[in-house]
This record gives structure tokens, sequence and C-alpha cells, in this order.
């Protein structure tokens, strides 16, 4: 199904171009540089901990910011650590060195999503379809609304792909029931947690999703 007519693509921390005008016409720079804004996006919406940001490719008002855990088990620093997934950003507003970034996406070359594609519009269960390698095979899901917190889904669930320690993808197939949404948008989040205690998501794979309403 195609995306909503006026649709807003992004997922955090704007969720409609009228908080991206509010927020560019102030003062906090928080959002105003697209590595800072993608390590607060692993941090605060897909709990990774310790997030740290690597490369970053793209020009304009779009780019590509690798992010990644820098600790590792037991909270130790990682002696190399590296990008595990790449977050997509744009400037769905004012554009420039001052203008707010948006993430519209992000994705994990371990987790594949074929299906629903980005932007489509979904009901409860969604079918999700795609290809994986995380431990033991699982990949979490979350369904979340727009302006949700980390630990806030509309629902859960998850898809077992590949365990392989090649590396190679196995592929997925699953469903994932969640409640009523109370907003137009959100995203589904695919994700392989630490094995470790507390040590959060090491990957992810997020598509920006509209609801039926």
């Amino acid at each position: 199904m195609p995306e909503p007519d006026g649709a807003f693509r992004g997922i955090w921390p704007f969720t409609s171009r009228a908080e991206v005008d509010a927020y560019a016409a102030g003062t906090d720079g928080a959002y105003r540089d697209p590595s800072s804004t993608a390590r607060q996006f692993a941090s605060q919406y897909l709990g990774m901990k310790g997030a740290a940001s690597f490369s970053m490719t793209g020009t304009g008002a779009a780019r590509e910011v690798g992010v990644g855990p820098r600790s590792g088990e037991g909270g130790q620093a990682q002696a190399d650590p590296r990008a595990t997934t790449m977050v997509a950003l744009e400037q769905l507003g004012p554009q420039g060195p001052s203008g707010p970034w948006s993430v519209v996406g992000a994705r994990s070359t371990k987790i594949e999503l074929e299906a629903p594609a980005a932007r489509s519009t979904i009901s409860s269960p969604v079918t999700l379809v795609g290809k994986a390698n995380a431990f033991e095979g699982t990949v979490a899901v979350r369904v979340k609304e727009d302006a949700m917190a980390e630990n806030q889904t509309l629902g859960q669930g998850f898809v077992t792909g590949s365990g392989d320690s090649s590396g190679e993808l196995g592929p997925f197939r699953g469903e994932v029931s969640f409640r009523r949404p109370t907003k137009a948008g959100g995203a589904i989040v695919l994700s392989e947690d630490s094995p470790a205690e507390n040590q959060g998501v090491l990957r992810a794979t997020v598509v920006r999703v509209f609801f039926t309403r």
C-alpha cells in the first residue's frame, strides 16, 4: 500500500514538519549535526549502550552515519569498535549548516527486511519477511508509534533467521501483533540484542511505517 498523502518521512527526533520548524526557530543545537543526531538516536531510541559514530557519507540534505556500541561484554571498552548500523538522516525542513536533522531509517547488513517496505501502511498483525544472521538466530521486533521512548512499544515479538557463525543470512517470516495506535505513523525496529546482560542493542534495521486508521 502507498504511504498516505503528505506523510512525514522522519522517525526521530521530529515526526512532523511543524516540529522541525519549531526546533529550527529555537537555539538548541543538539540535532543540527548529523553525527550527533545519529548517536543520540542509537542511544535513546534503539537502546544501544555507549553508542559511537563512525564514518559519514552523503552530501547536502541527506547523510548516512555509521553507529555502533563502543563497549562490549561486561561494559569493557572494545579494542576495535566499529559501525554495526547505518543511520539515514535528512534535513526535512530548513537546510544548510544550522538545519535540523531527522532520522528516516536505519539498516544493518545482518538484518534485511524485505516486507513490509519502508513507508508502507500496515495493520495488526503485521507479517515480516526478510533475512538475518544474529545470536542464536533471534531478531527482536518492536512496533513503535511516533514519540514513543526507548522502552515503549505498541507490540513486540521476534523472528528467527540464521545463527550460523559463518555470517550467512537465513530467511525469516513471522507475524507480530500490536495494539491500536494513537498516531498516524511509527516504525518497525528489528534488532539483535547483546547476549550479555544489560548491554543493549548491538545492531538494528528500522523502517518508517504508517498505520491503518
